[in-house]
């Protein structure tokens, strides 16, 4: 695996992008990100092969690019439930004796 992948990966695990990929998707949403690693931009892969410190601005492009190449390995976000779908949560009520009273 090239430096500028492992260390897409690394910040993209760093930043929870892996979180909620479907285990099943595990290994083609790496290979994406793979993939994506590949082509990010030349000045910033070049300090990945340097000793170069990664800029914050480095850090952030490189989780655009691995948000974007993973984003088709998110669930779809559900829709918000309908009125009707959710249970409707009853009082619990007293005991007769305590009616009674």
């Amino acid at each position: 695996m090239s430096v500028p992948a492992q260390i897409a990966v690394l910040l993209a695990l760093n930043a929870r992008l892996f979180d909620r990929v479907p285990l099943d998707q595990m290994t083609d949403a790496e290979h994406a990100l793979h993939e994506a690693a590949a082509d990010m931009p030349a000045e910033v892969r070049e300090r990945l092969n340097t000793a170069d410190k990664l800029s914050d601005a480095d850090r952030e492009t490189i989780i655009q690019i691995a948000t974007k190449s993973l984003a088709r390995f998110q669930p779809k976000p559900e829709a918000e439930s309908e009125p009707g779908d959710q249970t409707e949560v009853k009082p619990k009520s007293k005991p007769e004796s305590e009616e009674k009273s």
